[in-house]
């Protein structure tokens, strides 16, 4: 290699002398803000892992609360089911008394299930069952009801006769 080619050239001279640095700075840039950007992705994945528990109790609460929907209901027969046993354990915690339950599809602009359920309870229990059956994730909601006073007194049991919706759509 001759010498004298870098000595008469001050540009090759500088570019000789430059070039090395250039370079070394460069790549150690480039390799800083890749370790950098890796470190961020693995801190991120860490705290999505350890979050990943809790994501999954959110999900199964999403999935119980959805269990007495359309969304789990394949069939009509299921949506009965549903509906029924919804009914069942609002009233029981409810201490409402159910009669009688019917169930039948709406028909008309009302698709769905339509629920008539008769039973007695006084003011307070009925309102307790309305409310805990027209929950949101229940996907019910009190078209008509109609109360007849058993006897004359002071906060008297009730004879109610209660028709509900349920937004379940067999086709």
């Amino acid at each position: 290699m001759d010498v004298g080619a870098f000595l008469r050239s001050k540009t090759r001279m500088r570019l000789w002398l430059l070039l090395p640095p250039v370079a070394f700075v460069l790549l150690a840039g480039g390799g800083a803000w890749y370790c950098v950007r890796a470190d961020r992705d693995i801190r991120w994945k860490k705290e999505f892992l350890e979050s990943a528990p809790e994501l999954r109790v959110m999900l199964q609460n999403a999935l119980s609360v959805s269990s007495n929907s359309y969304l789990t209901a394949w069939s009509t027969g299921q949506a009965r089911e549903n509906l029924n046993s919804l009914f069942n354990d609002v009233a029981r915690q409810s201490g409402f008394t159910i009669n009688s339950l019917g169930i039948e599809e709406g028909t008309g602009a009302r698709k769905g299930l339509r629920a008539t359920v008769k039973g007695d309870g006084t003011v307070d229990l009925v309102l307790r069952f309305i409310e805990a059956a027209e929950k949101p994730g229940n996907l019910v909601t009190l078209e008509s009801a109609t109360m007849t006073a058993m006897r004359p007194m002071a906060n008297p049991p009730y004879q109610v006769e209660m028709t509900f919706l349920y937004a379940y759509n067999p086709k």
